[in-house]
């Protein structure tokens, strides 16, 4: 999986550099237990580089979701194409996912 993870305070910025699938979605969601530490409470997903994502891929984003949901924190997607837009739609995810398209 071609994901890097760096850390600001209590943000955690995920950068995916592929897309993500049923292959190596378990890979990124290990990543996020392992870097969401419990003083994480937001969680940035640069997916800038990510053209297209599975439902494995959302599953991940949604877990994550949840995680910060309980933790009263916060997450969001940048960077997002309008293939992956076209999914978020798609998947009914757009109504409650932050995110904010790539420029």
């Amino acid at each position: 999986m071609k994901a890097k993870t760096e850390r600001e305070g209590n943000m955690l910025v995920i950068t995916v550099g592929e897309a993500v699938n049923a292959v190596n979605a378990p890979e990124l969601k290990a990543l996020v237990e392992e870097a969401a530490d419990e003083d994480v409470r937001e969680i940035v997903f640069d997916v800038t580089d990510m053209p297209y994502t599975s439902s494995a891929g959302l599953r991940v984003f949604l877990a994550s979701q949840n995680m910060m949901d309980d933790r009263g924190g916060r997450l969001e997607l940048t960077g997002v194409g309008e293939s992956v837009r076209d999914i978020l739609a798609e998947s009914g995810f757009i109504t409650f996912m932050n995110y904010s398209t790539a420029e």
